[in-house]
């Protein structure tokens, strides 16, 4: 039954944690983050351009959200992750740019999404927020609330939504049910 939980909705342009007790929304601690899907974008964008790649038109924008929704991803360990970036191919994946071009992504795969936990990755106007982690894992232990349920409009969010209450999960002092 799922009447009573907190509901993680991220979108292109905000984040938004809601609590729901026995069907009803509790609007007093709803939590917003200006940090979502748009944002893991640019940050795709930023560690592109500093291999050499230029997306600036609309239309690079456009091929560059394919590639996240595609390639990205949050990595449960960013240790791991970092060290099979730098030793290995196996993060490496080859993209086709519609102008027949093709670029290489390594360690940008996990990098870009993690502007969803530590905002001010994607701009220093974001520095006081928490990340969703963060977010989530609060509202869970004020309150008596311990079922998460995940939505969002975009793939690598969605990715990256159910690892952020994985990770955190463990954390909990009580037992969580995640619903997808």
């Amino acid at each position: 039954d799922l009447l009573t939980g907190v509901v993680l909705d991220s979108g292109d342009g905000v984040s938004h944690c809601v609590p729901v007790w026995e069907g009803l929304l509790v609007p007093r601690w709803i939590k917003r983050l200006d940090v979502a899907g748009r944002n893991v974008t640019e940050r795709l964008v930023k560690l592109l351009q500093t291999r050499g790649h230029s997306f600036h038109r609309s239309a690079d924008l456009d091929t560059v959200r394919q590639i996240k929704e595609k390639f990205c991803y949050v990595g449960y360990d960013l240790d791991i992750q970092k060290q099979l970036a730098v030793d290995t191919t196996t993060l490496t994946k080859r993209y086709k740019l519609p102008d027949g071009r093709t670029i290489t992504l390594g360690a940008e795969r996990f990098q870009a999404p993690e502007v969803l936990f530590q905002p001010h990755l994607g701009d220093e106007k974001y520095a006081e927020q928490k990340g969703i982690h963060e977010m989530i894992y609060s509202m869970i232990e004020k309150s008596l609330i311990s079922t998460c349920a995940v939505t969002s409009t975009s793939t690598s969010c969605f990715q990256a939504e159910v690892q952020c209450i994985l990770a955190f999960r463990q954390g909990l002092r009580r037992k969580s049910k995640i619903y997808i």
